[in-house]
């Protein structure tokens, strides 16, 4: 996520979700939907600053961007590499033990497009810090706007970019093509895009067959190993890795249009083995049916796919109490598990106002919810009115129950709560604010804005 974005002020579903009857999600997510045991992986996280003191708390993959390892950065001249903050940023999360990255490939340099002089870009001030100019929403300028084109500037990058990870203690298991391909401007924001449908499709097919050697290239009708040849390659870089498609928001018409008609595009589906999504929802409840509306428009053989959320978090300060924001991080994982989403990239550790964890409550609620979480099995998630509910099994085969009442709010460290009736079979519960477990009396537990976690026998 572009620090300058102002992606996902969402949807205003809050009165609509409300109307809604009680429904699990889980029968109604993608084919590639995943309700497997919870990896770590499922818990990335974007770190931007390099001072910052590290996350006091767990997480399993590190996604690369707005931390100086952009391509733009790394290349600033034809051949010319910084590998200075990538080998940084590697070290630092290989040496606490974090192996499992993603990387995105998207976003040329200056001298590698066609400039001209009047688009708003991303990073376009070079005066800003860790920006490289204009230009770099721009396809290379070897690619002609069907897709045709030798594409060298490109897969030059991509092999040697690769290349580099595959040489360190990081393994960087997927790669997105592009970041926020749906942004052209013209929306009052900065342009992320502006080369055709068929362009991107051929970066991405170009990516795979480097990458992974799976796939071919439409455009020009190379296999891969053709497309190897013309870099000096015998064989692709990591077969291992998945490629992540071009990525976007979602919520404003035309970025969902952008979105559709890309997967449209002849050849799309097939050069993608993840779609990438970014939401930043006004509250997670948001996401439970806008994501089933968006999912329901993907052609078949997309929808197949598994859905990562790349980035995802609150948005500019749009939440301030710091128990409502520890509630949201809770909420937010266990929704989108419960909807089949593969991961989520936090956005971010460190970047105030934007979903931040460092030293905040919502850390302590991320570290928490990861300790319910991971291991364990998400069985899908229902509403009843306010009351959200979302049921796990650990791998002995104890039950437990995600629940709280979305009514409810928090405010200076004062909580307000309704009571919920526990069906019998838990008998203990336990709070994002500490690791002690309580006994649930009566049968009747009180649940608010904060998630509890209910516990079998």
């Amino acid at each position: 996520m572009r620090r300058l974005t102002l992606l996902l002020l969402l949807v205003c579903l809050s009165p609509y979700l409300a109307a809604q009857e009680t429904r699990s999600s889980s029968g109604s997510a993608s084919a590639g939907a995943d309700f497997g045991p919870i990896s770590p992986a499922f818990f990335g996280l974007h770190i931007n600053h390099p001072r910052s003191p590290w996350p006091p708390f767990p997480f399993g993959s590190y996604r690369f961007w707005d931390d100086g390892t952009r391509w733009q950065l790394i290349e600033p001249s034809p051949d010319k590499w910084d590998w200075t903050d990538v080998d940084y940023w590697t070290g630092q999360i290989s040496s606490r033990g974090i192996t499992d990255a993603t990387y995105i490939l998207g976003g040329p340099p200056p001298w590698a497009v066609n400039l001209q002089g009047d688009e708003n870009c991303d990073y376009a001030n070079p005066a800003k810090l860790r920006t490289p100019g204009q230009g770099i929403c721009r396809p290379p300028k070897d690619l002609n706007s069907d897709g045709s084109g030798p594409n060298l500037i490109w897969r030059k990058a991509v092999i040697t970019i690769a290349g580099h990870f595959k040489k360190s203690p990081v393994h960087v298991s997927s790669w997105e093509v592009w970041q926020e391909f749906v942004r052209r401007g013209g929306e009052n924001l900065t342009a992320s895009w502006l080369g055709t449908n068929e362009q991107m499709v051929r970066l991405a097919q170009d990516a795979r067959c480097l990458i992974t050697g799976r796939g071919r290239v439409r455009a020009t009708n190379e296999n891969c190993g053709q497309v190897l040849k013309t870099v000096g390659l015998t064989e692709p870089i990591d077969p291992t890795s998945v490629i992540i498609g071009p990525t976007a928001g979602i919520g404003m018409k035309a970025w969902d249009q952008r979105f559709e008609e890309y997967w449209e595009t002849p050849g799309a589906a097939e050069a993608a083995d993840v779609v990438g999504l970014h939401l930043y929802p006004r509250w997670p409840e948001e996401m439970f049916d806008r994501f089933q509306a968006w999912h329901a428009t993907l052609p078949r053989e997309v929808a197949a796919k598994p859905v990562w959320l790349t980035e995802g978090g609150w948005h500019r300060g749009s939440i301030v109490d710091p128990d409502m924001q520890a509630a949201f991080v809770a909420r937010f994982q266990l929704l989108a598990r419960g909807l089949g989403i593969g991961r989520i990239y936090w956005y971010s550790y460190d970047t105030p106002t934007m979903g931040e964890l460092m030293g905040t409550k919502a850390g302590d609620g991320y570290k928490r919810i990861h300790e319910w979480m991971v291991g364990n099995t998400i069985t899908g998630c229902s509403k009843e009115g306010s009351v959200y509910r979302c049921g796990l099994t650990k791998a002995d085969g104890t039950p437990m129950l995600a629940v709280w009442d979305a009514s409810q709010t928090c405010s200076d460290g004062r909580c307000s709560t309704s009571n919920f009736k526990a069906p019998s079979k838990y008998t203990a519960y336990f709070t994002l604010d500490d690791t002690g477990s309580a006994p649930i009396r009566a049968g009747t537990v009180a649940i608010g804005a904060k998630p509890i976690l209910l516990s079998g026998r």
